[in-house]
């Protein structure tokens, strides 16, 4: 049998992204890290400090507890945390508690982080811009023109920013 080679249209990166983005299913990767890092918010800091979300499966969240006694009491409030989580989570993402005893250790707190400020602008000097200008000259599609004139115009700054 020949090999025979099929020629597709090329495809668009935002259709590429949007398929791929789908069959990860980032939603429900979204709802198990909003549980991690609002964990004391979720069940209090009183429940927090003696417990820790461990893995959400099939919607089956598993928490390690401290000790058998707190093991026991939360036995009995599995279904208002489950309740509560959901309210807050916004979906039905978790459908029953499992609890088992072992170690906690304190999650970490998510601290809120400054944007960082960009560089000062650099002026760039009129041969320089006439140079980039004369270059993209030959560039017929304007978008692609603009975007090669923009990347050409940031790599002339950041030289004369740095040396």
């Amino acid at each position: 049998m020949r090999n025979r080679r099929v020629c597709h249209q090329p495809l668009r990166l935002h259709d590429v992204l949007a398929s791929w983005l789908r069959r990860q299913k980032p939603d429900a990767e979204l709802r198990q890290y909003e549980i991690w890092t609002r964990w004391a918010e979720l069940v209090g800091e009183r429940l927090a400090a003696r417990t820790q979300p461990h893995s959400l499966r099939e919607g089956v969240l598993s928490v390690l507890v401290a000790s058998s006694a707190w093991l026991n009491e939360l036995s009995f409030m599995r279904g208002d945390l489950v309740r509560r989580i959901n309210e807050v989570i916004g979906a039905s993402t978790v459908t029953a508690i499992r609890l088992f005893s072992g170690p906690v250790r304190a999650l970490p707190r998510f601290v809120k982080v400054e944007p960082v400020q960009p560089p000062p602008e650099v002026e760039l000097p009129p041969e320089y811009i006439a140079e980039v200008e004369h270059e993209m000259a030959s560039v017929e599609d304007p978008t692609l023109r603009e975007a090669i004139r923009g990347a050409r115009l940031a790599q002339l700054r950041r030289r004369l920013r740095h040396g």
